[in-house]
């Protein structure tokens, strides 16, 4: 016990003398810059790669807007100026049903207007409106089956004379107009005379009003209408004058005009013959002409395209890339500058990391000549090291393994195993120096070097004194000596087996935590032929419990062998054990006397886990309760022997340490003295060593493999008369 206090304490000197472990001081901060730096350096080239080729794309980008919205612009432009061409031609055909209804004012004026009147009305009207082609006059003929429409009136006359008197009922679509211009009293429009082919400029359309007699007249009685004015123009016209009253001399659009319901069908009534289809500009509105509907399309020419075409979209782009490159440019150099920077202070920080360091550190370029070894490691290897250079200071790396023996060979040593790629892992040698001629124990650790691609450029040698280690190591081992040794004597100390009692079964185990434990039972034989069974805890479990134990049991076994009655046995070890023990060790013990003649039993126990007897049927007959206070609290504590309890056949008496009461499950729950019982009422009738070994199974089934925390103690006594 001695020796393994002293174990103890040569164990906590070397823990006090060993060097407390480097804290980590790179902070989380510190630690995801870093990252950060060590992505950035990775990803360098490519980002600068990819920022000079992000120009030609964002230019080409900004150039496609640019030209987008010149387009969008373009293409409003347009649209305006064929909003403006609209309102021509609707002045136009308005200037028309004007005309029409000063026409027919002259005849509603006069009944009888002659062609010398109506000629002159009409050169007036041509001469303010040159698209008009021809006016006539058509009066209504009344029939015998339907009403005959001739032309009367036609001007200009000159190349229209085969058309006076024709009566125009037999022309569908001028008849149609003409009655729909009757019945309607408003001015009608007619669809295309004739359609339009490719060929063909234009096509031509009537306008017509009906003319109306007066109630006083003598034509009323054969009806309201006397005529109709018609006016004739060609679509084409209205086209040219359109352009040119709003483009001047050069048009800039070909226009045309679409009847999409002349005879149940579209038509092109004027097509334009000039203009860019293919520029991808065009534009379309639709008119509201006499009841009918128009729509007109239009493509730009040339002139107009060449009038809108500008270089700001080319200029725009070319702004962007110019900008973009030049801030690419500044980017690519203040981040060259800041790596370089970055990698300068890497360096100086690498290099404080490495000379800070308590362990060695080499590092050897590919040909194995040594580039850089911190503080540590010229200390390892010597400080005449210092001034060799780098393959001198390769040659002097020459480590013995732990019989002494250098490596002869050169790819043998551990420095060249890193160099060539092999790994070394914590390999033990013996350096030894001038100034350390008995030699320093190190671990050596090695990793080849590499590159970026993975090319071994090199090795890393990093050294660790372990002559501490290998020292604390040696105490351990001679202090686990030490132990094996107490725990041996304390087995020594344990009854080798129970005792042979006529009517009695006894047994009694430890289960000890550590090598050493604070648990005690025994088998004390009594002058009268009694037997005492004595179970005890020292608080606390190790060395310095089986310490106390041993004293405790010195005490218990003088004093019980003297035949004092249980009470007296715990006072006196009290007493003594009062002065030993330092503060907050304490005892507990319970005391037992079995006479084998009587069956009585009478007990006293030091604060002691309670003891258990139960009968034959596996129910609880007494329980052994606390009689006192634990030993070595206090001096004067006084203890009480009970006797009241006979011990007949078939009864069963556990007693037991904390240990056993305290052991927890992987829930948290405690086994508890119902636990002990329910063990022994299952298999109370086997002996008493297997009645001991199924509680102690079932502690440990409790427990599910839980290492124990406590000591574990269990003393089994059964009355069996054919013991």
């Amino acid at each position: 016990a001695i020796s393994g206090r002293v174990g103890v304490d040569a164990a906590r000197q070397a823990a006090a003398e060993a060097p407390p472990p480097r804290r980590r001081i790179e902070t989380r901060r510190t630690g995801a810059r870093r990252r950060c730096q060590a992505a950035i350096a990775r990803l360098w080239r490519p980002a600068a790669v990819l920022l000079i080729l992000i120009g030609p794309l964002l230019a080409f980008l900004t150039y496609r807007a640019a030209d987008s919205w010149e387009q969008g612009r373009r293409q409003a432009g347009f649209e305006e100026a064929l909003s403006e061409r609209a309102n021509v031609i609707s002045q136009q055909i308005s200037a028309f049903e004007e005309v029409l209804h000063a026409c027919q004012g002259l005849f509603d004026a006069s009944e009888e207007v002659t062609r010398e009147e109506f000629a002159t009305f009409t050169r007036q009207a041509r001469a303010r409106h040159p698209c008009i082609r021809t006016i006539a006059w058509v009066p209504r003929l009344p029939g015998e089956a339907r009403p005959r429409y001739p032309v009367l009136y036609l001007e200009p006359l000159k190349g229209n004379e085969p058309l006076i008197g024709v009566n125009l009922r037999g022309r569908a679509r001028v008849r149609r107009t003409i009655e729909r211009a009757l019945d309607s009293g408003k001015v009608a429009l007619s669809d295309p005379i004739e359609p339009v082919s490719v060929e063909q400029r234009a096509a031509e359309a009537i306008l017509a009003l009906g003319v109306y007699a007066h109630e006083d007249s003598e034509a009323a009685e054969e009806g309201d209408s006397l005529g109709v004015v018609l006016l004739r123009f060609e679509y084409g016209d209205l086209a040219y004058h359109a352009e040119h009253v709003t483009g001047g001399s050069s048009p800039a659009m070909g226009l045309s005009i679409v009847d999409p319901h002349a005879d149940g069908r579209s038509m092109v009534v004027a097509a334009a013959t000039t203009g860019n289809a293919e520029s991808g500009v065009s534009a379309t509105e639709e008119l509201r002409i006499a009841g009918q509907t128009w729509r007109l399309q239009a493509v730009p020419t040339a002139l107009f395209l060449s009038a809108h075409e500008t270089i700001n979209a080319l200029l725009v782009a070319l702004a962007v890339f110019f900008v973009w490159e030049l801030f690419a440019g500044f980017l690519l150099s203040f981040g060259h500058a800041s790596r370089s920077h970055a990698l300068r202070r890497q360096g100086r920080m690498v290099n404080r990391v490495l000379q800070s360091l308590g362990e060695g550190v080499i590092v050897a370029g590919r040909d194995g000549a040594v580039q850089l070894a911190n503080g540590t490691a010229l200390d390892l290897i010597g400080d005449d090291a210092r001034g060799l250079s780098g393959r001198q200071f390769a040659e002097r790396l020459r480590f013995e393994d732990g019989e002494g023996r250098v490596p002869a060979e050169v790819g043998a040593r551990p420095l060249d195993r890193a160099v060539a790629g092999r790994i070394i892992d914590q390999e033990e040698c013996l350096v030894r120096t001038p100034a350390a001629p008995d030699g320093t124990w190190v671990s050596v650790s090695g990793r080849p070097l590499r590159g970026e691609t993975g090319e071994i450029r090199g090795g890393v040698l990093v050294l660790r004194d372990v002559n501490a280690k290998r020292a604390s190591e040696r105490r351990l081992h001679e202090r686990q000596m030490e132990m094996e040794l107490a725990a041996s004597v304390q087995q020594s100390l344990y009854p080798c087996s129970p005792p042979n009692v006529a009517g009695l079964d006894v047994a009694g185990a430890v289960y000890p935590a550590d090598e050493t434990c604070g648990d005690y039972y025994d088998f004390i034989p009594l002058p009268d032929g009694s037997l005492c069974l004595a179970v005890g805890d020292v608080s606390g479990h190790g060395l310095g419990p089986a310490l106390v134990m041993a004293e405790t049991r010195a005490y218990v076994r003088s004093l019980a062998a003297t035949g004092t009655a249980p009470q007296t046995t715990l006072a006196r070890s009290n007493a003594m054990l009062a002065h030993d023990l330092v503060d907050g060790l304490f005892v507990t013990m319970l005391l037992l006397d079995v006479n084998p003649f009587t069956r009585a039993l009478s007990w006293a126990s030091a604060g002691h886990t309670p003891g258990l007897l139960l009968d034959g049927e596996g129910k609880l007959k007494a329980e052994l309760i606390r009689t006192g206070r634990p030993l070595g609290m206090f001096d004067d504590s006084t203890y009480e022997t009970r006797n009241s309890i006979v011990f007949e056949d078939g009864d069963v008496l556990v007693l037991m340490t904390d240990g056993a009461t305290e052991a927890v499950s992987p829930d948290g729950e405690l086994f508890e003295e119902a636990g002990v019982m329910e063990v022994v009422r299952r298999h109370r009738d086997l002996p008493a060593a297997e009645i001991l070994d199924r509680v102690y199974e079932s502690i440990r089934e409790f427990s599910a493999g839980l290492s124990s925390r406590d000591d574990v103690t269990l003393l089994v006594c059964k009355a069996d008369a054919a013991t």
